[in-house]
């Protein structure tokens, strides 16, 4: 076995294990030099905002939302790539990435690290988030001067409330502390993510896509 695989298998989380309570990015992928150099490229791209760089790494049937047939031209649309200025793709892209990287099912790559933990099947992902921006914390209350029951960083959370919206969230830890979270300092886990495959010698985007 290569050294690169046996220790990708003692951190990875056990496919079939439960979700461990905290998260923090893992690079899974640095092992892959041709992947390293190309998404060193498409951060590059992402930091001019890039869209031709975009539209040639995507295939041409990319998927890009649940519910509808993947093309390159409705990821286009879908995104607002024809006009990089404003389109929002750049801020959703750089933060899925800077969650971490792991392997998919055989020889591709998925951004970011959490959208493999678990056992799908077992998970419910829009019930789970994970704290990934500062300041975050379970709190008393809904409010930022409530007292705080557990600060948060990468802390994996469960909601309470399935049809939840506003700015605080019911939600519970893995110890089972119950309070409020504010949404914008967490991340759900079936939120965008990115799956990437070599194809003819090349790295191409063939997914990016989440809830929507």
């Amino acid at each position: 076995m290569r050294p690169w695989l046996a220790a990708l298998l003692l951190t990875l989380p056990a496919a079939a294990g439960a979700i461990p309570p905290r998260l923090p990015p893992a690079d899974y992928c640095r092992h892959n030099r041709s992947f390293v150099a190309f998404r060193s490229a498409l951060r590059s791209a992402i930091a001019r905002r890039d869209a031709a760089f975009i539209l040639r790494a995507a295939t041409e049937n990319i998927r890009y939302s649940p519910s509808t047939e993947g093309s390159r031209e409705g990821f286009a649309r879908f995104w607002g790539l024809d006009h990089p200025a404003t389109s929002r793709f750049w801020s959703v892209m750089a933060e899925a990435m800077r969650l971490g990287c792991t392997p998919d099912e055989g020889p591709d790559f998925v951004i970011p690290a959490m959208a493999q933990v678990g056992d799908e099947d077992d998970r419910d992902d829009s019930m789970m988030m994970v704290a990934v921006r500062p300041g975050a914390a379970l709190r008393a209350r809904p409010s930022d001067s409530s007292r705080v029951i557990a600060p948060l960083r990468w802390d994996v959370v469960t909601l309470r409330d399935r049809a939840a919206r506003g700015t605080w969230l019911r939600a519970t830890l893995d110890d089972g502390r119950r309070g409020y979270i504010r949404r914008n300092l967490f991340r759900r886990f079936d939120d965008y993510s990115a799956v990437f495959a070599q194809q003819d010698g090349r790295w191409r985007m063939i997914s990016f896509s989440g809830i929507e």
